[in-house]
């Protein structure tokens, strides 16, 4: 998939994510277990990316409609 004025060709799309602290409080042992992942997670992205895999993340039908709702409020 081309997207944007630069065509970039969209291969994979994945989140890795860590709680943030700022407003409430993550649990430490969460925040302990969140980084004991990380290195597998990272490793089976990289296996991907090297393999070839295509992972694209399909919008909710919310996703198509929310932008034009908050416009059509202003």
């Amino acid at each position: 998939m081309q997207t944007g004025k630069k065509n970039y060709r969209i291969v994979y799309e994945k989140m890795v994510v860590m709680h943030s602290n700022r407003v409430v409080k993550t649990d430490d042992r969460l925040a302990i277990r969140l980084l004991w992942v990380l290195p597998s997670k990272v490793e089976l992205i990289v296996n991907d990316l090297l393999a070839g895999v295509v992972h694209r993340i399909r919008p909710k039908f919310i996703d198509h409609i929310s932008p034009n709702l908050v416009n059509w409020k202003k």
